[in-house]
């Protein structure tokens, strides 16, 4: 038998919830292994991943459960710092996560069992309060590491699971594939249904010669695997914007195009859109009545809802969280919103005076994982159709009213919501004026 098949107890597929909470992989064999993880092997490193074993199982719904088991080796006391505590973050109530077994491994081989209840907290997540936003459903599950010395190995077994998905019966994921820590060997496995298969799958800022993929069919479905070896360490912390820009990354979808999610959130937001009262229509009236043309009347409107709609607010999503939409006359009556309420209010007063306005989902930062359909968007704007097939971006979120799309905006993926579904698009380096 190969070191590789002791080390996993056995991850096979076509059972929903089947039960890892004990973990996946076997801790004799990684114990082993973990012997060679010394600072002579590791010189630059404070700890070291030695073994990790992710499984992701979802149905065609596009519900999953994932299963992660790692093993992490404490070299220095920097490293016993860093591991101090661990973050999952996630939305009630469409997902949760769960710590279901927390092991510190001795030198001596002792293993000691730590309360799971008491070394875990959930909490309201850092979107909980966002400046002048509220997010309800914003949590985080704080996981907090026992003591440790050097040489203690700590072994994490998470589950999390997706509930309801955001764009009904699709399932995507962006998966980091190199840490700040080196990672000696990993695995990240996807088990999927056989009538609703991976369409596209992306390997980005690939570190050469450090990961193997390999696919299976079965009885029960699809099995696509990759497996890490040797993967070196991050040169530093990076935020949120680096990391997707920097880090080895898996980028995986069941979607075939992107205008799969352009229809989906058009859908979502044309109720919100229509919902509109006889106060809103005079309003319309009343800022576009000096107005000479379709532009000027579009510039009267924007101007307005710049200027008189705070950006607060409370998320009061439904159907998909951080994404839907409030109704455009409660927008309008309360005179604020998030950046998704202001769009959609923006775009029901456009259409109402007859522009063709569309809401519009935009990334703020760099961005590269265009080949593979998921969402990846972080602000919602406005594309107004002018002549021939161009779309003119604005953003209204802030309060100047001046400046249609802000520098950080410029040169950046978005995608228009439209009945027909459009295909991704990249703004402008000067911001606004587009080319169709």
């Amino acid at each position: 038998m190969s070191m590789r098949e002791r080390l996993v107890k056995g991850v096979v597929m076509g059972k929903w919830e089947r039960e890892y909470s004990q973990g996946i992989i076997d801790r004799e064999a990684t114990m082993e292994c973990a012997s060679q993880v010394t600072r002579q092997a590791y010189p630059d490193a404070d700890c070291v991943y030695v073994d990790d074993y992710t499984v992701c199982e979802y149905r065609p719904d596009g519900t999953s459960i994932t299963w992660s088991d790692g093993y992490m080796k404490v070299l220095t006391e920097k490293g016993k710092r860093y591991r101090g505590n661990m973050s999952f973050p996630f939305t009630q109530p469409y997902m949760e996560v769960k710590l279901t077994s927390l092991e510190v491994i001795g030198v001596d081989g002792q293993v000691r069992q730590c309360d799971t209840t008491a070394q875990s907290k959930t909490v309201l997540g850092d979107a909980h309060v966002l400046g002048d936003t509220f997010a309800p459903g914003s949590r985080i599950l704080r996981v907090r590491m026992p003591s440790v010395n050097i040489g203690d190995v700590i072994r994490v077994v998470t589950r999390h699971e997706i509930l309801k998905p955001l764009v009904s019966n699709a399932w995507s994921h962006c998966q980091a594939l190199r840490s700040v820590a080196p990672i000696r060997h990993a695995v990240y496995e996807v088990h999927a249904p056989t009538e609703e298969p991976l369409r596209r799958m992306a390997l980005k800022d690939i570190a050469a010669g450090t990961v193997v993929h390999r696919r299976f069919e079965c009885q029960s479905g699809i099995i696509y695997r990759w497996e890490l070896a040797n993967v070196p360490s991050l040169c530093s912390e990076r935020d949120g914007s680096g990391l997707r820009a920097g880090v080895q990354r898996l980028v995986v979808s069941t979607l075939s195009d992107w205008q799969t999610i352009s229809r989906w959130y058009w859908r979502l937001c044309l109720p919100h859109l229509d919902a509109t009262t006889p106060e809103l229509d005079a309003k319309v009236a009343e800022v576009t009545k000096h107005a000479p043309g379709q532009e000027e009347k579009a510039e009267a409107i924007f101007s307005w809802v710049s200027r008189q709609v705070q950006y607060t607010g409370m998320a009061t999503d439904d159907e998909a969280p951080g994404w839907e939409p409030r109704d455009a006359a409660a927008t309008f009556r309360d005179r604020c919103g998030l950046c998704r309420d202001k769009a959609a209010l923006l775009v029901s007063m456009l259409r109402r005076a007859g522009c063709d306005a569309y809401p519009a989902l935009v990334t703020s930062h760099p961005w590269d994982d265009t080949d593979v359909p998921h969402l990846c968007f972080n602000h919602v704007i406005v594309a107004v159709r002018a002549d021939r097939g161009r779309y003119d971006l604005v953003d209204c979120t802030h309060a100047d009213g001046e400046r249609p799309l802000r520098t950080c905006l410029t040169t950046r993926g978005y995608l228009i919501a439209h009945p027909d579904g459009e295909t991704l698009r990249t703004s402008s380096p000067t911001g606004g004026k587009e080319n169709g």
